[in-house]
């Protein structure tokens, strides 16, 4: 996605292995080309919420069995500053400015700061009514946000995840219980097996106070670059804290009457979750701010779309036929 950049030149590799310079040694790919693993999730059924995890929200995590429709690709990392800020440029609009931007570390720090309204409907966290109406989904984004201008610049149909493509992919193959390397789910607070996946726990640390501090290093305090830690079992990276993820879903606050889905009836296989109403988006995945029960795969939470943040930022996903 650098400037000068063509549709419809994406490159295909059977691994990660086999991208020029490695997928952690060649800065690239997570400042200025974005790297997707494809899933192939069609017809499979698994089981999304929880039933017993220690912290969970029982309105907001109903056990249910989902059954995907479609297959799909989505981000190996959280979106970085760098790759916004490129996105940004064929903009008129103004730039959100994350709130960690010390330069040693802030071209591969998660983008956060920014609105679903900016993400899907125009390059503003507040548009106008009929802005909002015209992109809302299964409509195309706006064209000034910034999937419209990614979907402008590569030809390809990028969106946000959908709530169950989102939990899908975090739990990579594990169920109740499990983060999703596989590990146990120990604690709600402190998680020594989560330690190795995620930038998590920081809820009393002044990160913003640090930024004038030289001795400042990104252990201190905030998010941490994208790929730091370990990846979950699928190769996907931060899926566990550092920032909240949001999803294309409308947030609900008790699910528990239709199985945990939008619109699904409990009875049968959920399929694809997406809604189109409401104030509210779902954010899936904890922060760095939050303990380890928040970043649980079936913890759910909510942001308003105009709502910028500093512990909400966004995965890319796309739907493997458009590609």
């Amino acid at each position: 996605i650098s400037e000068g950049a063509q549709p419809d030149t994406q490159r295909y590799y059977c691994s990660t292995n086999f991208l020029p310079g490695g997928l952690l040694g060649n800065d690239d790919y997570r400042t200025s080309k974005i790297v997707m693993r494809k899933i192939m999730a069609k017809n499979v059924k698994w089981t999304m919420g929880s039933v017993s995890e220690t912290g969970r929200i029982v309105a907001r995590e109903a056990s249910h069995t989902v059954q995907l429709t479609n297959n799909y690709y989505i981000g190996v990392f959280e979106l970085t500053q760098s790759q916004f800020t490129l996105a940004r440029k064929a903009s008129s609009t103004s730039t959100p400015k994350p709130s960690f931007r010390r330069e040693e570390f802030k071209a591969m720090r998660p983008m956060e700061q920014i609105s679903y309204n900016e993400l899907r409907v125009a390059g503003v966290p507040s548009p106008e009514a009929s802005l909002i109406s015209a992109a809302c989904w299964p409509n195309d984004p706006g064209a000034d946000s910034l999937l419209g201008l990614l979907r402008n610049k590569t030809n390809i149909d990028f969106e946000l995840p959908t709530d169950a493509e989102w939990e899908f992919a975090c739990r990579a193959g594990n169920g109740e219980g499990k983060w999703g390397d596989g590990s146990d789910y120990l604690s709600s607070s402190t998680d020594a097996n989560l330690t190795a996946l995620a930038c998590y726990g920081r809820a009393n640390i002044q990160n913003q106070v640090a930024e004038g501090n030289t001795t400042w290093s990104a252990a201190d305090g905030g998010t941490w670059p994208v790929g730091t830690h370990a990846p979950n079992a699928w190769g996907f990276y931060d899926m566990h804290g550092n920032v909240f993820e949001m999803c294309l879903d409308w947030f609900e606050a008790n699910t528990s009457a239709h199985g945990g889905a939008v619109n699904i009836d409990s009875s049968a296989p959920a399929k694809d979750l997406s809604g189109n109403n409401g104030t509210y988006r779902v954010c899936r995945g904890g922060s760095y701010r939050h303990g380890a029960g928040s970043c649980r795969s079936a913890y759910r939470t909510e942001l308003i779309a105009n709502g910028r943040y500093n512990i909400y930022g966004l995965r890319l996903a796309c739907p493997a036929k458009a590609l």
